[in-house]
Formats: C-alpha cells, structure tokens, sequence
C-alpha cells in the first residue's frame, strides 16, 4: 500500500512540474511580445498579445519560426486592406493632387506586397537578414505613400491604417532579430 501511495505521490508530482513548466515559460505570444516591447518603444505590449491572440494562426503558432510566419501574413493582410482602400478612395476622389497621391500609394503598396512576399519566402527559409531587410522596405513603402500627400499638400486619410500596419511590421522585424 505504501509503495502504491508512494508511487501515486511521485506520479502527480512529475504532472505537476511538468505542466508548471509551461506555467512558468508562460505561452508563446504573451512570452514572444513582452520581449518584443521591452525592446522596441515602437511596439505596445498590450496591441501584440491582442493583435497575435485574435489571429487563429499565430494564436496556434507552437514555436517563433511559425509565430513569425503567421505575423508575416498578417502584414500582408493589412497591406492588401489599405490597397484595396487606395483604390476605394481613388475611385471615390475628384481632386486631380488626391488622385495623384493615391496612385503613388498604390504603386507603394503593390511594391510592399511583393516585399513581403519576398519576406515570407526568407523567412520559411530560415533567411532571417533578408527577411528583415524586405519587411524594413515596407515601413518605407509606407512612409513613401504618406509622403505623396504632403507632396501635393492634401491631408493623409490612411493615418490609423498605416500606424497599425507600421505596428504589425515593428512585430515581424522584432520576431526576425530574434533569430540567429
């Protein structure tokens, strides 16, 4: 009886410490942001565990490598959107500098597009520089598009879009740095 008591002791103790491991490491989105936000001023904690929680795939994500993926194809989400509301507003717009400014946005985004593509394909490759590089490029296509506004002296109407995609970009530069 006291070997079986002893055993049944040993059991729940070895269940115990082996589900506090992941206790203590905490899970890979809360771990992978806090990281991230104590380093990079550009990146609030509570909108990384939030935006990489609501996404089904990140929120499955088992290791950084996939955590990574998945951000990259949030950030082409995000770019796809403000593409598509380019166009919108475009279409919607009769002022000859607004258009132009939109079509530079548009020419913008399409290249960020083909930058994160770009990203992707590196990062699945364990290619992190490059990854970084092609994501870096993409805060400039970003940065390009609001430019073209203050070009032609019109207001920028993609100011909550671009800062959260700037959010989501400032992520995936953070996850690729945490690679060799």
């Amino acid at each position: 009886m006291q070997l079986f008591s002893s055993s049944l002791l040993l059991l729940c103790c070895a269940l115990f410490f082996s589900s506090g491991v992941s206790i203590v490491n905490g899970d890979l989105i809360t771990d992978t942001c806090g990281k991230i936000a104590a380093k990079d001023p550009n990146v609030e904690l509570q909108f990384c565990i939030t935006t990489l929680q609501s996404d089904p795939t990140s929120h499955g994500a088992k290791d950084l490598q996939a955590l990574g993926e998945s951000v990259i194809n949030l950030i082409k989400a995000k770019a796809t959107d403000i593409n598509s509301t380019i166009k919108k507003l475009n279409s919607s717009t009769t002022d000859p500098k607004v258009q132009k400014a939109l079509q530079d946005c548009e020419e913008t985004y399409t290249n960020a597009l083909d930058d994160i593509g770009e990203a992707y394909s590196s990062f699945v490759k364990s290619d992190y520089g490059s990854a970084n590089i092609k994501l870096s490029a993409t805060l400039d296509d970003a940065s390009t598009c609001q430019d073209s506004f203050k070009d032609v002296g019109a207001a920028f109407p993609l100011v909550d879009e671009t800062k959260y995609y700037s959010e989501i970009v400032d992520i995936g530069l953070a996850i690729t740095n945490m690679f060799p």
